[in-house]
């Protein structure tokens, strides 16, 4: 085959590809670190990240077109999804349309005349930024959010009204979890950013362990992003250096940051996801990753855990935020997880329910609601 033929012949499939299907551009700009979808078992990734290379290869699947432009090194794809430096949006919007442009945790992008069909920005964190107003939002069809508490969180905050707020979800891929693992019955696990809790697992920790000795808590994060950022926050280098300590006491082991295929099974490994968070989660991808796993759920009644979890788990406290620093939200956080670790029957039934609430969010299926009631 010559040269040119074969030239010839890639560049109709290119173009048949093109113009067959519907293109989706989904951007992310500059991250702490390089990324693209091999990141996902090498090292680990953030929520938003993972959120963008599993929605981009299920679009793919339902028969789009998905270019991720992204923080990565270089051009790649996964067989699927095409990415690409974000840095070369610039000069791509020149010469292609889209049929869908979905920003990710930004809306600055849209300063660039970007043709597409239609625009949508996806809030991952509670707003886009502490100011209220955002810039260039009337270029923006729609807005998507994460659970009813950021649903209406964003619509006050930024003033957008309810009919521009469309409810999506983070999701996971359940095959990560078809595997058969030796349970730890007494073996608690930490997979969320180390600021959100914490400090409070780890006090209450001992309380546990007076009445179960053989009690072990497991965390798996990183470190060194929260490090960077804490040099501009005042007082933080010292929070995580008391923290690092806390993480030396007997029972606790600190494991940093793996990749996802491990953490499913140690996840597996485990009997409990206890979260007593004061952070306003806008959805909580470790507590569908827990609940998938099979572990029964012990955290705080707040912000979007009352969406994720709900009532296939127990949350404490009222709603407001601070609660896990009260006694009687303490006292009864302790004997709610002694009580599941040490009653069988307990255990399970609150172990379905997980289960059964974990189906809601496979990637295909949130894939499904975007292809039928956001793209569309």
């Amino acid at each position: 085959m010559s040269k040119y033929y074969q030239e010839d012949r890639e560049n109709h499939i290119y173009l048949k590809e093109k113009y067959d299907k519907k293109t989706v551009a989904i951007f992310s700009g500059a991250s702490f670190e390089k990324w693209d979808h091999t990141s996902l078992n090498n090292g680990g990734i953030g929520g938003s990240e993972s959120w963008q290379i599993h929605i981009a290869k299920e679009l793919s699947n339902l028969g789009y077109r998905v270019l991720n432009f992204n923080d990565c090194k270089e051009e790649t794809n996964d067989g699927l999804v095409k990415y690409i430096p974000f840095e070369k949006l610039h000069e791509y919007k020149e010469y292609n349309y889209f049929d869908y442009f979905i920003s990710s945790r930004t809306t600055d992008v849209f300063r660039l005349n970007i043709r597409a069909g239609k625009k949508f920005t996806i809030i991952h964190d509670i707003w886009l930024s502490s100011e209220n107003t955002i810039p260039y939002q009337e270029k923006v069809d729609k807005f998507l959010v994460l659970s009813e508490w950021h649903k209406h969180f964003v619509s006050q905050h930024h003033g957008l009204p309810l009919d521009r707020l469309i409810m999506t979800t983070n999701g996971i891929d359940l095959k990560r979890y078809e595997k058969t693992i030796e349970r730890n019955p007494y073996r608690l696990h930490w997979s969320s950013s180390l600021d959100r809790g914490l400090d409070t697992l780890l006090y209450l920790f001992d309380f546990i362990k007076q009445s179960i000795p053989e009690l072990e808590l497991h965390i798996f994060y990183g470190i060194d992003n929260w490090l960077k950022a804490a040099k501009y926050r005042h007082g933080e280098t010292e929070k995580i250096r008391k923290l690092q300590e806390a993480m030396k006491k007997p029972g606790v082991f600190y494991h940093g940051r793996v990749g996802q295929e491990q953490l499913a099974e140690e996840q597996l490994k485990a009997s409990l996801w206890a979260y007593p968070t004061d952070f306003e989660e806008t959805n909580c991808i470790t507590a569908i990753e827990c609940q998938a796993a099979g572990l029964p759920v012990i955290a705080s009644n707040y912000a979007g855990l009352q969406t994720t979890v709900g009532n296939s788990g127990i949350l404490l406290g009222q709603g407001r935020k601070g609660e896990s620093s009260l006694l009687d939200y303490r006292v009864e956080f302790v004997s709610k997880c002694v009580e599941l670790l040490t009653n069988k029957a307990i255990w399970q039934e609150w172990s379905q329910k997980s289960l059964e609430n974990a189906r809601k969010f496979e990637w295909c299926k949130i894939a499904k609601q975007w292809s039928e009631q956001i793209l569309c």
